[in-house]
């Protein structure tokens, strides 16, 4: 990112799953990941109205450079 870029956040979409992939991937410390498998949660993932999967995406070049993957459930402490 150039230093006049600015970071915007928004949504991931379907079509954000090559270049998620390839974040996901430089992430990934433990085991190698797969396209397939990763194409099938991210799939799952974006169309679960319990997660939520936000992108940061670099302004102008319009590059994926974050995310975010939050879940919404009960628990058992902070009054559920």
């Amino acid at each position: 990112m150039s230093s006049d870029s600015q970071v915007m956040v928004r949504t991931a979409r379907l079509t954000d799953g090559d270049e998620l992939f390839s974040l996901a991937k430089e992430l990934a410390t433990t085991s190698e990941p797969s396209r397939e498998s990763f194409k099938e949660s991210f799939s799952s993932l974006a169309t679960d109205p319990a997660a939520l999967v936000l992108v940061a995406v670099d302004e102008p070049s319009d590059r994926l450079v974050g995310y975010f993957l939050g879940f919404r459930h009960d628990t058992l402490f902070a009054n559920g």
